[in-house]
This record gives C-alpha cells, sequence and structure tokens, in this order.
C-alpha cells in the first residue's frame, strides 16, 4: 500500500491539466459507479493472489482490472458518452471530477509498472458502458442515495480518546462510536495515520494535515500547543509527500515522491533519524539517506521510545532509534540516531513494528521477528527468551502470510486467504480467540465466522480489521471507546461497528488510543 497507489500522486497535477479537456460530467459519473463495482471484485483478487508475495503485486493486482476498464472508459470521446448517458441526470462533480482523474493517474502509473513486473494475476476487465448505465440507473431509483454516495466518498472517521485533539472535532471529549470528521469532508483523503495522541492526514495532491498532542512538535507545525482542529503542515507543502507515518508514537514521519523522508516530534531515542536527540517541530529532512530511493517507512514503538525502518526499492532495510531490546535488529542494543543498514534480512515486504519488537514479512513468504519477548510476542514458542537477532516464525511457513501488524506485546498476521493469526500478549483479549491467555506461537483468530478479511491494524492493545465486505471490526482493549461500538468494555472476540456497515470502508488505523477509519 506504500509503494503504486502513492506513487501516482507526483504526476497528478501534470496529468489533471493534460486530461481535463477530456473529461466530461459523464464520464466522471461513469468512473465512480464502475470504481464501486470494481471493488466488489476484491475478494475474487486476493483469492486468486495465493502465489503472490511481492506487496507490489498485490496493490497491482487489487487495481489492476479497474484501471484498465476505466482507461478505456476515458479514452470513450464526448459525444459517444453524452449519447450513451443521455437519460442520465448530472452528479455533483465538486469532488468526482479529482477522483476520476485520479483513477486515469493510477493507470499511467500501473501501466509503467508492469513493463516492468511480471504478470500478477488474471484480471476480468469485460466490465463495460452498459454494466455502467445500469448501475447508474438503479442509482437514480434511491434519490438521495446519490447525494449519500458522494458525501461518503473519501470520509474520515475517528473515535476513542480524544484528551488531546486527535479526533480532529474540534474539541477534547472521547467518542465511543465513530464520528465523521466534518474538517477534512472535502479534502480529498487517501492515507491517514494514528500517533500516541495525535493523527495526520494526507490528500491526493500531497498535502499533510495534523491534530492532536503536539507537546514534542510531533505536528510539525512550528509550535509546541495541541491542536484540536486538523491543521496544513505548511513546511511540506512543496514536498510532494507521498507517505506518513506515526504509529502509536510521540513522533511523525513522512516520504517524499522523490525517497527523502522527514522527520519531526520527539527524538529522545534517536527516532528522527538526525545523529541527535533534540526534539523538532518542523519536519526536517533525513540527509544520510536521501540518495537511497526510499519507498516505505514504517514509525514504531512506544510513545517515546520510537523506532523506524525503511525499505527501498532495491530491497534493503534501514532503521534507526530505540534499540533497547534489540528491535531494530542489528544484533545489539545500542541506540541508533542515524540510519543504518540491517543487513540480516533482505527482499522485506511489510513490517509490523510493535513497541519492543519487530516482525518482519519477505518476499519469499518468510516471517521473521527480533526483539523482546517478555510477552511471547516473538512468536517462536519460546517463554521470555529475546533475541537480538531475525529468527523465523516457523508456525506461520505454510500459511501464505500476506500482511503482519504488531502492538504492545502482539502480533498479528494476514494470510492470502483473509484468515487472521495472532499471538503474544493478551491481557486485554487483543488476540481475538475469546479469553485472556498468552500464546507463545500463532494461533488461527476462529472468532470471527465467515468473514473474510482484507486489512488489519494493531493498536496498543486494539486490533480493527476490514472485511471484504467493507465491514469493520475491532476487538481488545476498549478504554474510552477506542473499539467504537457504543460502550467502553474490553472485548475478546472481533466485534462489528455497526456506525460503519455500509460506509464503504477499506481503511482503518489503530493508533495507541484512538482509532481511525477512511472511506474510499
Amino acid at each position: 500500500m506504500c509503494d503504486v497507489y502513492y506513487r501516482a500522486i507526483d504526476e497528478v497535477d501534470k496529468s489533471l491539466r493534460e486530461v481535463h479537456d477530456d473529461v466530461n460530467l459523464q464520464i466522471t459519473n461513469a468512473m465512480l459507479q464502475l470504481m464501486e463495482k470494481v471493488n466488489k471484485r476484491r475478494s475474487d483478487l486476493i483469492k486468486q493472489s495465493n502465489t503472490i508475495r511481492s506487496e507490489k503485486h498485490v496493490a497491482l493486482a487489487k487495481q489492476l482490472g479497474a484501471m484498465n476498464t476505466a482507461y478505456e472508459v476515458m479514452k470513450r470521446t464526448s459525444s459517444e458518452i453524452d449519447g450513451d448517458l443521455s437519460s442520465i441526470d448530472s452528479m455533483p462533480t465538486s469532488k468526482l471530477e479529482s477522483y476520476a482523474k485520479k483513477i486515469y493517474q493510477n493507470y499511467k502509473m500501473l501501466h509503467a509498472y508492469m513493463d516492468s513486473l511480471e504478470p500478477c494475476v488474471d484480471v476480468d476487465t469485460s466490465l463495460d458502458l452498459e454494466d455502467l448505465i445500469d448501475i447508474l440507473q438503479e442509482i437514480e431509483q434511491f434519490g438521495d442515495v446519490k447525494q449519500e454516495l458522494i458525501t461518503e466518498y473519501r470520509c474520515l472517521w475517528s473515535w476513542g480518546n480524544n484528551g488531546q485533539g486527535q479526533l480532529g472535532l474540534k474539541d477534547n471529549q472521547n467518542r465511543h462510536v465513530p464520528h465523521t470528521v466534518k474538517p477534512l469532508l472535502d479534502k480529498n483523503i487517501v492515507s491517514v495515520v494514528g500517533g500516541y495522541g495525535h493523527t495526520l492526514a494526507l490528500t491526493a495532491s500531497g498535502t499533510v494535515y495534523a491534530f492532536g498532542r503536539n507537546i514534542d512538535g510531533e505536528l510539525g507545525l512550528g509550535h509546541n500547543n495541541n491542536v484540536s482542529t486538523p491543521e496544513v503542515v505548511e513546511s511540506l507543502m512543496d514536498k510532494n509527500v507521498i507517505m506518513i507515518d506515526n504509529s502509536n508514537v510521540h513522533h511523525s514521519t513522512a516520504l517524499t515522491d522523490n525517497g527523502e523522508i522527514y522527520t519531526w516530534g520527539n527524538n529522545r531515542c534517536g527516532q528522527l533519524g538526525l545523529g541527535d536527540t533534540i526534539n523538532r517541530n518542523v519536519p526536517t529532512c533525513i540527509p544520510e539517506i536521501s540518495d537511497k530511493r526510499i519507498n516505505c517507512v514504517i514509525a514504531g514503538g512506544s510513545a517515546n521510545s520510537g523506532f523506524v525502518f525503511a525499505t527501498n526499492e532495491l530491497n534493503e532495510t534501514y532503521v534507526w532509534g530505540a534499540n533497547s531490546h534489540s528491535q531494530l535488529g542489528l544484533d545489539n542494543k545500542l541506540m541508533q540516531s542515524s540510519p543504518k543498514q540491517m543487513s540480516a534480512l533482505t527482499n522485506t515486504v511489510k513490517v509490523g513494528l510493535g513497541y519492543n519488537h519487530s516482525v518482519v514479512l519477505l518476499s519469499d513468504g518468510r516471517v521473521f521477528s527480533f526483539g523482546s519477548n517478555d510477552h511471547y510476542e516473538l512468536g517462536h514458542g519460546k517463554v521470555g527468551v529475546s533475541t537480538n537477532v531475525p529468527g523465523e516464525i516457523v508456525a506461520l511457513r505454510e500459511h501464505n502470510i500476506l500482511d503482519v501488524c504488531s502492538g504492545n506485546g502482539f502480533s498479528i498476521a494476514l494470510t492470502a486467504q483473509g484468515s487472521l493469526f495472532s499471538w503474544g500478549r493478551n491481557d486485554h483479549g487483543m488476540l481475538g480467540l475469546g479469553d485472556l491467555e498468552p500464546r507463545t506461537i500463532p494461533q488461527p483468530i476462529n472468532t470471527i465466522k465467515n468473514v473474510q478479511i482484507m486489512y488489519v491494524e494493531a493498536g496498543g492493545a486494539h486490533v480493527i480489521a476490514v472485511s471484504d465486505q467493507d465491514e469493520v471490526y475491532c476487538w481488545g482493549f476498549n478504554g474510552q471507546g477506542r473499539l467504537g461500538i457504543g460502550k467502553t468494555t474490553d472485548q475478546h472476540t472481533p466485534q462489528r461497528v455497526l456506525t460503519l456497515s455500509g460506509k464503504n470502508v477499506k481503511c482503518v488505523v489503530a493508533g495507541g488510543w484512538h482509532s481511525l477509519a477512511l472511506s474510499i
């Protein structure tokens, strides 16, 4: 997710100018409904992706069919589109135009990637304009549904702890169910991340919004005052940001389209990678790896004890920050205030960073872990035995792992078939196994029946997942209502977040104390 989609952003402005004259209201209508239908095919694409290991390939597999079909629609002349859709009233297009053009831009980028990558999966691209007309006519029959669809487009939801304004709702009151972050409704948000009291949101044009805790300057606004309403990080406006992260920590990271990493906020353990331990309240570039062609950056740790992993196009991994439990995989416990290449593992696809441990998925499907094992979070079957170097989680070897994530002493793995495994700490039921017993090796989460999971995120002590039907499930610690189910009691099994049913949620975030969801 940190590769193909957001690399399209750097070309958006140029491409919008190129295609603007060719995009009319009917095309944008068709494009929106096309994507709605194509999204329903995501589960089929996942089923076909059993042999896909690379994250880049997975992203291609999910979007290739949609992009090819969208491109064919874009090539239709205005007169043809007008004729085919003559009986359809125009829908409001303030948001749809940018969406349609964004699809076109994604196709261009995907097409370029296909020249250099092996085929991913066979994708049905037979959807034609007649299908689109049928969809539009169905929507016309429901009247207000059309406007509701526009309203829900790119809608950000937040809930849980709001003591420092991290929900972006203009106050400091906790929320036990998801609420719309109204200041960002028309900002075309494409990505959102939640730290240990603050939130960052990224728009399609590369603008970064920040809100919440700012005691250590983690909002990057040039001051240290908390903010309860989203504000633009002005110093990043001309940087073409394509990725952001701040998972469960008091610092923030941003990746630009040319591979530069900017960091800011708490730096007690050198997590900013700037060679010192001085906090920053404005984004600062890490010059040491500006030429390494970084394409993904992940932040982890707990509050002030943060650490970072960054990977590049050469499958190299660079690490820095807190290392008191050997969570950097460098075979030592020394704090690392500057980026250092981790040579123990290559071909990294996904990284799950817990409070004091790390889990890494390689392109060949193997999963490794290292760091603290105080809560059995390494999944090696050994009790309390930490490790300085990566060790394979053998129990996951035959399960075709697609993604990994980690929290405070526990981890979750997602398979290509849409099932989940969990292990480690379980005092709040965050393993989703129906009890409070820790696990030393990965166990299947069988408490969620007949549901195929597409995406999963681990917070400090709670977990959020999205199904192939776009339903959101939460479990674990429920302090301040971070599970979004209307109450504050812990949940030991996955619970559906009813407020988000039918909201077309594709992305969820489990912060340290709060939660977020993005309708796309």
